[in-house]
């Protein structure tokens, strides 16, 4: 699977990379999991990778009640050419399905401006 996240990665150096919006719980980017020197180079990724232009990156404050990510790891995909499916992703499955917007977008970032 880390493989799999690895190639994944590569799709930021496209000529044409996607649009991103990364949402985490502020715990991700507190909690040295994996030891100091691997947290260290995981913040710092996530730090290069907020620097480009097609990237947004937001933390949810410890102190939000319950919101939609705090129960699995989910990634929406929007295309101008099919309808949004959303990519739910366990410790070791994932899985696609279909999303309507609406419920999309009474989740994660609802009333947000970014």
């Amino acid at each position: 699977m880390v493989v799999q996240r690895l190639q994944r990665q590569q799709t930021l150096e496209r000529k044409d990379p996607p649009r991103i919006l990364l949402v985490c719980d502020e715990a991700a980017v507190r909690r040295p999991i994996g030891g100091t020197k691997a947290f260290t180079e995981q913040l710092r990724r996530l730090e290069e990778i907020a620097q480009r232009p097609n990237v947004i990156v937001q933390v949810v404050p410890s102190t939000t009640a319950a919101y939609a990510g705090l129960v699995s790891l989910f990634t929406v995909m929007s295309f101008d050419d099919r309808p949004d499916v959303a990519y739910v992703e366990g410790p070791d499955t994932g899985q696609l399905i279909g999303v309507e917007l609406a419920v999309v977008s009474e989740g994660v970032g609802a009333g947000d401006d970014a």
